[in-house]
């Protein structure tokens, strides 16, 4: 009878070796040599190395050093061994000098400690904003995640390896390709091996949960929030023409240049990726295996949960009724529940910028644009792993939503609202699903996914973001309101862009020098210079419908 097949990988976990990077083992050599060689440099370059850095969590987590709570973090482990002990440790462990060989496969050893090691400081990244109290916890989650991988190698030969090598496949792809293909899988095999490493529980189950995507609200747990920041599908961009093949190349070149992983991928490879489209009309895909989605409202939660613990206080259910101006500065703001004492305002409010930059006697072209897209009813085929798809020449954007497809775009015949025709205490027009718009959307894809046309509409998501009529944000102090600063016209940017552009209103505040772009966005562009409505909303409009345009 054969065994289990957790017991097979426990059998062959006794007798794998998993390698360390030779660059890191040299590094470490280095700091072992050196008598000044500190904790903190120790673990900076440990929580680098999955092995090496499960190896230490499963010794300080043994009966050995009685710890009341799991150790979960590599700087603890240190500390809890001292530096004589990691030094040793360090030094004893298995290092492998040949790169391109595991398991007497071909195995690009680099290229995957460089995706672990991208893959944990991404989630690093999120964690400091989504749940500060674990970021060491989520680049230790982020860097094992693939681990098993190095097992699976050894177990199943060149067929696996071949398959993990093959086109760069998604996380997604890789995993749907594992389960249908082999006995095991590598979410699987880093359970197993977190176990066996006598991992903490909590780091087990979000190794189990790496493929799962969680929904946020503002009362998640930590340990939701924690694997949350370890999920992304990746994203493929598809070219229809030869123009839009160069700019794919162009943004290729500009992505290499900084840092971001993407590749070109074949249309066959790009359809393990996707099954549900035909790629027979596509000439070029790029992929972004770091790309994902994410709920506007779990960015908003993580954004309100990282501002409380900081100390900021919110004031939900609060109309502005105006900001407060004396002698040309910001002294306060009114509200429907009383005053506010301030010297700083900073205007993000949206399609209602355009108010309260009025109420302060700037007047700046702010166009709130409608946009929309739909949701259809379940679909067989769809998961929510699946990548995120532009189609620009079709002017088309698709993603999974559970297990329905949604579906945007940006239409032909855009249609703007004036801010001038509402008040500050009223909302934006209401607006009406235009079917028209949405079966143009369905139309343009259907050639990709002919099903589309047979697929009912669950629901339809719709608002007003703001276009500028340059197409760049407005963003900094007004040179005539001290203590006014605007973060606003994002160009359908305020969601994907916002953590860039708090940056940038970082920098224009504080900065004695900005960048020259920095600078350029100032709304003294606006306020200090003559234009007209119509043709500003006409070239904000005119913006948005070229948003996907080659050279846009």
């Amino acid at each position: 009878m054969p065994a289990p097949p957790t017991d097979e990988l426990r059998v062959l976990f006794t007798k794998a070796k998993l390698p360390t990077s030779p660059a890191l083992a040299a590094q470490i050599l280095e700091l072992a040599e050196d008598p000044d060689s500190t904790v903190e440099q120790f673990a900076e370059i440990i929580q680098m190395d999955p092995a090496l850095a499960a190896r230490l969590l499963r010794m300080t987590n043994s009966a050995a050093y009685a710890q009341r709570t799991p150790v979960t973090s590599i700087r603890r482990a240190v500390a809890l061994l001292g530096l004589n002990r990691v030094r040793t440790v360090s030094l004893g462990f298995q290092l492998v000098g040949h790169l391109n060989r595991l398991g007497n496969c071909p195995f690009d050893m680099k290229a995957f400690w460089r995706q672990s090691i991208l893959r944990a400081c991404l989630a690093r990244e999120f964690a400091e904003v989504v749940v500060p109290p674990c970021v060491d916890e989520a680049f230790l989650i982020g860097l094992l995640q693939d681990s098993g991988i190095l097992l699976l190698v050894q177990l199943l030969g060149e067929p696996y390896a071949e398959l993990y090598a093959s086109a760069h496949l998604s996380p997604t792809a890789f995993l749907s390709a594992e389960r249908e293909q082999f006995p095991h899988n590598h979410v699987n095999a880093v359970v197993m091996m977190g176990r066996e490493w006598k991992l903490p529980e909590t780091i087990i189950r979000h190794l189990a949960k790496h493929h799962t995507p969680t929904d946020l609200s503002e009362s998640s747990s930590d340990e939701d929030r924690l694997s949350a920041v370890s999920y992304l599908v990746g994203s493929l961009r598809l070219a229809l023409c030869d123009e839009r093949v160069e700019e794919f190349n162009r943004l290729a070149a500009v992505a290499n240049q900084s840092g971001l992983e993407v590749s070109f991928l074949s249309n066959d490879a790009a359809r393990e990726k996707w099954p549900l489209i035909a790629f027979d009309r596509v000439k070029s895909v790029l992929w972004c295996p770091s790309d994902g989605y994410l709920q506007p409202t779990d960015l908003a939660m993580a954004y309100r949960a990282f501002a409380k613990a900081r100390g900021v206080r919110f004031a939900t259910g609060t109309q502005v009724e105006r900001v407060v101006v004396e002698d040309g500065r910001v002294v306060g703001v009114e509200t429907n529940r009383g005053a506010v004492a301030c010297s700083t305002v900073v205007n993000a409010a949206g399609a209602h910028a355009y108010h309260i930059a009025q109420s302060v006697g700037l007047r700046l072209p702010i166009v709130p644009v409608r946009h929309e897209y739909f949701i259809t009813v379940t679909a067989d085929g769809m998961r929510p792993d699946l990548p995120v798809v532009r189609i620009p020449d079709a002017t088309l954007y698709l993603r999974a939503e559970v297990n329905s497809l949604l579906v945007g775009g940006w239409e032909p015949a855009s249609v703007s609202s004036d801010p001038r025709d509402f008040p500050l205490d009223r909302p934006a027009p209401p607006i009406e699903p235009d079917w028209e718009a949405l079966d143009g959307f369905s139309r343009q894809l259907a050639p990709h996914i002919p099903q589309v046309r047979e697929l009912g509409i669950r629901s339809v998501q719709k608002g007003w973001p703001t276009f500028t009529p340059d197409g760049r944000f407005i963003i900094g102090p007004s040179s005539r309101v001290r203590g006014f600063v605007m973060a606003g016209g994002c160009n359908a940017h305020g969601v994907s862009g916002s953590a860039g552009i708090g940056r940038h209103v970082v920098e224009s505040m504080f900065e004695a020098e900005p960048s020259e772009y920095v600078k350029s966005l100032s709304p003294d562009r606006f306020s200090e210079t003559d234009w007209d409505w119509e043709t500003a909303a006409r070239q904000a409009r005119a913006l948005y419908e070229s948003y996907y345009h080659v050279g846009h």
